[in-house]
């Protein structure tokens, strides 16, 4: 539960209460309708604050098996029923201000008080305005988004009401209902704009322009060829998107794992509260949305026969022609000329149909096993496991080796082991870290097959 929301919003139940008490004292004392509306009109902030305060409580509940998409509307519920009470206020002013101008019997006796109440209801309304609006925009809540509404509104109805009052003092008695008049408009003003924008909430409205957004950022991830069916659905401060994406047919799942990865990661970091489900589909050269060079090399390998993947496709540029760099996989019993037959062919359909070409280099390797039986010989091999740890220790300060554990297939290690690193270090100092620790580990220790490091921040 967000502590800060709910602090805002309780403040503002204590600003509400005191302001409505204060006004409505004033007006009744002096007669005014301008100051007795707006005694109501806090009334109505108090009520909405109190609203606000439990939406707000209450939104940020987590998701379960009856709310499947959180409670964040219950926010947006909150909205609609403050811009009604707003509604009414309006109602009840317009009659009597329209009233007291057709009659004229009314005394309206103005002093300093009056003046004072607004001028503080104004300073507290800027207040409350600015520290709603700032946590409206930082959390995205409609709930306090229509609070600062109520506030600010309350505002430029108090400075109508003391203009109202001040040429009531000059003798101008009809100055008073008009300003009431003036209040009026000004929140029918803000209870339209309210009511619309909650509204279009509650029918699932996408904002404006979000769709479009959302396919640019979306096409900005290297892999994807059509960004289609995007649907944006607000709820409270939260965002619910869904969207379809067409990736390469001939890409593997890892691939396509990361591209959509990737999408939500893009995404996450304009929307930070949103909900993001992708649906991925095959998609053919011709529904592509950018160049098919990618498309074609995973044409070419998958069409042709003993390779089961390919993946690390890189192009380089060398004097406006392209020198293509990728890794296929084989089975492993695939004899030493077929594998040179696969590679042979492979390079010579990308000299074929792909223009430009500058060279083709192509590292083959065998498919991995998914499940290796191996045994765990940590224990009586503490030797090697002193060996790693002495030579972690020795590259690098208060790195803290620890979990090291040592697996042998066929006379074959597999190192696993934890180490802790500073924590402002970088994603391209820690892989150049694991290279300096894998290849120190396989130089001082025979017969070392892999090496698998865990990184900790201290």
């Amino acid at each position: 539960m967000n502590s800060e929301k709910i602090r805002v919003a309780f403040f503002s139940v204590i600003a509400a209460v005191f302001l409505t008490i204060i006004k409505l004292i004033v007006g009744l004392l002096t007669g005014s309708l301008g100051i007795i509306s707006e005694a109501l009109h806090s009334g109505l902030d108090m009520l909405a604050a109190f609203v606000t305060y439990f939406a707000v409580r209450i939104s940020d509940k987590p998701a379960d098996e009856r709310h499947n998409f959180g409670h964040g509307k219950i926010e947006n519920f909150s909205a609609l029923f403050e811009a009604i009470l707003l509604l009414i206020t309006c109602i009840w002013i317009i009659s009597e201000a329209a009233g007291r101008l057709m009659i004229r019997n009314y005394v309206v006796e103005v002093n300093f008080y009056s003046f004072l109440v607004m001028i503080l209801s104004i300073v507290i309304n800027i207040s409350r305005y600015i520290s709603l609006n700032n946590a409206a925009k930082k959390y995205n809540s409609q709930a306090l988004r229509a609070d600062a509404l109520h506030f600010i509104s309350d505002v430029y109805s108090s400075i109508v009401v003391i203009i109202g009052l001040a040429f009531t003092y000059m003798g101008y008695g009809f100055a008073d209902p008009v300003a009431a008049l003036g209040v009026s408009l000004l929140i029918l003003f803000a209870t339209y704009q309210l009511g619309k924008d909650t509204i279009d909430v509650l029918l699932d409205t996408a904002p404006k322009g979000i769709i479009e957004e959302i396919k640019k950022k979306v096409f900005t991830v290297d892999g994807v060829m059509v960004c289609e069916k995007v649907r944006v659905r607000p709820s409270g401060p939260d965002l619910f998107i869904d969207l379809s994406v067409g990736i390469n047919k001939y890409e593997n799942h890892r691939d396509i794992h990361r591209i959509t990865t990737q999408i939500k990661q893009t995404l996450l970091v304009g929307y930070p509260n949103s909900d993001i489900a992708i649906y991925t589909f095959p998609a053919d050269e011709k529904s592509q949305h950018k160049g098919n060079i990618f498309f074609r090399i995973k044409k070419i390998c998958y069409e042709i026969q003993g390779v089961k993947n390919s993946h690390n496709i890189k192009i380089f540029n060398v004097d406006g022609k392209k020198h293509i760099s990728l890794h296929i996989e084989a089975e492993q019993d695939v004899e030493l000329d077929k594998a040179h037959n696969i590679v042979h062919t492979i390079k010579q359909e990308i000299l074929s149909n792909i223009e430009d070409i500058y060279d083709v280099s192509i590292h083959l390797q065998h498919t991995q096993d998914l499940y290796e039986d191996v045994q765990d010989i940590t224990e009586s091999r503490n030797d090697i496991v002193d060996n790693i740890i002495s030579i972690v220790n020795g590259l690098i300060q208060n790195s803290s080796c620890h979990n090291v554990k040592v697996y042998e297939k066929d006379k074959k290690y597999t190192i696993f082991l934890h180490c802790v690193l500073n924590t402002s270090s970088k994603l391209d100092d820690v892989q150049n870290t694991f290279s300096m620790i894998s290849d120190k580990i396989k130089q001082g220790i025979q017969n070392i097959e892999d090496v698998n490091i865990h990184f900790e921040p201290n």
